[in-house]
């Protein structure tokens, strides 16, 4: 009892300290604390939550309207280099303002405090600048698992530049990159990533921008997927996919014998694409949905 006792005064001094070097770091930038940074914190203060977590999405009740914007992921990082002991394993800033400057300070943090497990960034206003400074470090975060993105229009160059990192990471198993206007390069080169990559298990790469280059664009995603041996989940919704680009991926995915889940809703599929499935989940045994 007494142990426990100290632990959640541990905890509670934790987000105490972090709470106030967050408020100090606002004062002398002159800006004013966001409420839901504070809130989420006094909340943990009087709980009996360790503080391995900082959810602070912006479309949340306590956040909406008012948004985190760089100046106040300024603030909270200095807050917490302040706590000292801090060991954060998710980080959730989702929905939020942060521009291409706000993720080069988080990267700059995450390069000095390597514990962060799952980071999520979906959603916010961070363009090619911001995938740069993502992709720069990536590879040297060993904590790193789960890196979700979405949202973020880093288009065809952005999306060329992470991808290309793929290839060496050893660390990231989930990567989320939907909606982020990703084109022919990046799936080119995704596909070159996955050959190389037996890491990753789950990859999203919803609503692409392909335009006339669908089919070799598939193609080369596809190529990449048949000798991969680590994917176990990969989404491609609203990707204009046809039905002879549905054929490449299914007659592929033939010789893959790790994927689990495939996802391909939302696509421009007809039955013929409904036969090509259908002869993909006789074939193999391990796609279960």
């Amino acid at each position: 009892a007494g142990a426990a006792r100290a632990a959640n005064l541990n905890m509670a001094a934790m987000a105490g300290a972090l709470r106030q070097g967050y408020i100090e770091a606002c004062e002398g930038g002159e800006r004013r604390p966001h409420s839901a940074v504070v809130d989420f914190l006094d909340e943990i203060a009087v709980s009996d939550t360790q503080l391995t977590s900082l959810i602070l999405k912006g479309n949340s009740k306590i956040a909406y309207p008012t948004r985190l914007d760089d100046g106040d992921l300024e603030a909270l990082l200095k807050g917490m280099r302040q706590a000292g002991d801090l060991v954060l394993r998710e980080l959730d800033l989702s929905w939020n303002n942060i521009s291409d400057h706000g993720v080069g300070l988080l990267m700059d943090y995450l390069q000095e405090f390597d514990n962060v497990i799952a980071l999520s960034l979906s959603h916010n206003n961070f363009g090619v600048e911001g995938a740069k400074r993502i992709a720069d470090v990536m590879n040297n975060l060993q904590s790193l698992s789960h890196l979700f993105l979405d949202g973020n229009k880093i288009e065809d160059k952005g999306g060329l530049i992470l991808v290309e990192n793929l290839a060496r990471n050893t660390s990231i198993r989930t990567i989320s990159l939907g909606c982020m206007d990703l084109g022919h390069q990046t799936f080119t080169m995704l596909g070159k990533a996955l050959a190389q990559n037996n890491s990753i298990t789950s990859l999203n790469v919803d609503r692409p921008i392909l335009f006339s280059c669908q089919e070799e664009s598939i193609y080369h995603l596809a190529t990449g997927l048949k000798i991969n041996k680590s994917l176990k989940s990969l989404s491609i919704k609203n990707a204009g996919l046809r039905d002879h680009g549905c054929f490449l991926l299914c007659d592929n995915l033939m010789l893959n014998q790790t994927l689990t889940e495939l996802d391909l809703s939302s696509n421009r599929l007809t039955e013929i694409s409904g036969n090509h499935i259908h002869n993909l989940l006789k074939k193999d045994q391990n796609l279960i949905r």
